[in-house]
């Protein structure tokens, strides 16, 4: 099995919704906790988009990742 390097304080977590839609009080719990491990945070572009109950567009959450 192949690992990453694990992260270090100053790397950057980015954050993408491929499914369904969020709402940015859902994820500030998960975010002050990857910050508090001295981690950066990148939200995607159409994290909080919104098409029927989904994210955005395919396109839209296929460009975020």
């Amino acid at each position: 099995m192949i690992r990453p390097p694990e992260l270090k304080p100053g790397d950057t977590v980015g954050i993408a919704a491929p499914a369904g839609c969020l709402a940015e009080s859902e994820i500030n719990d998960s975010v002050e906790l990857i910050r508090s491990w001295g981690l950066d945070v990148c939200y995607g572009n159409h994290l909080f988009s919104r098409r029927s109950s989904f994210a955005g567009t395919d396109k839209q959450r296929a460009a975020d990742f």
